[in-house]
């Protein structure tokens, strides 16, 4: 007697099969489920790190933000001959890993598990500020932060050779208060 022709008989052999079978697809979901809802929590994490570290450039430039409404501009210049940007940036990158507790490896910040294998790592962070000499309505002092996610994909114990990269873009906008 075939397989299918088991299944499909009604002597009790088909829920022995489906039975297991459906508990472990069933498994297999709620862990794949569990495994993107970690990745976005770690997402989420990252990008309120980057977020709070581009509103500390914002607090550290904001003795020489001007007030739009008073001089019409809303960066950060000084008037010597000519405007001249004064904007300082300080370390966005190692502030960022101190906050993740990140170990720099070269040009990237690793978090290391208990054992010392790599669970993730940022790479190929930028940082730029638009900072606008002239206030048009819509134009204030805005920092851009964007930095590449890198999380090795593993299966079974076995590292695939591409990792999973996702990019992620922060934007924070200076806003008068009044």
């Amino acid at each position: 007697m075939s397989l299918l022709k088991k299944i499909k008989s009604t002597s009790g052999l088909a829920s022995t099969i489906i039975s297991p079978v459906s508990i472990i697809l069933g498994t297999m979901f709620f862990l794949i489920f569990l495994e993107v809802f970690k990745w976005y929590l770690l997402i989420n994490r990252i990008s309120d790190t980057m977020r709070q570290q581009s509103i500390y450039i914002m607090t550290e430039n904001y003795n020489e933000t001007y007030n739009s409404l008073r001089q019409g501009y809303s960066g950060a210049y000084t008037n010597d001959k000519f405007f001249r940007n004064i904007v300082d940036y300080g370390d966005i990158y190692k502030r960022t890993a101190f906050e993740l507790e990140l170990v720099q490896n070269g040009s990237n910040y690793e978090k290391l598990d208990k054992s010392g294998l790599v669970v993730w790592y940022l790479s190929n962070f930028s940082g730029g500020i638009d900072n606008p000499e002239m206030l048009d309505r819509n134009d204030n002092l805005i920092v851009v932060l964007t930095v590449n996610l890198e999380i090795p994909v593993r299966v079974a114990g076995f590292s695939l050779p591409n990792n999973l990269i996702i990019p992620i873009k922060t934007k924070s906008k200076w806003l008068n208060k009044f």
